[in-house]
């Protein structure tokens, strides 16, 4: 069985990150604890190259709105 990863959002700062499932992560932008249950998931894969494919469309776009 492989690793579920998460897309998500952090609920703190907006910045969008690929995460291992679990029930808390640590945004690696504004370093504050958040829970999975908190936040807003994005996507959801065992397949870590289409988490950060994902992650990197999600901001991409972003930055297209500005």
């Amino acid at each position: 069985m492989g690793r579920t990863y998460l897309v998500v959002r952090c609920p703190h700062c907006g910045n969008v990150m690929v995460v291992l499932a679990s029930k808390r992560f640590t945004c690696r932008f504004c370093g504050k604890e958040s829970s999975v249950a908190g936040s807003q998931v994005l996507f959801t894969t065992n397949d870590a190259r289409r988490a950060r494919e994902v992650a990197a469309n999600i901001k991409e776009r972003a930055r297209e709105r500005g």
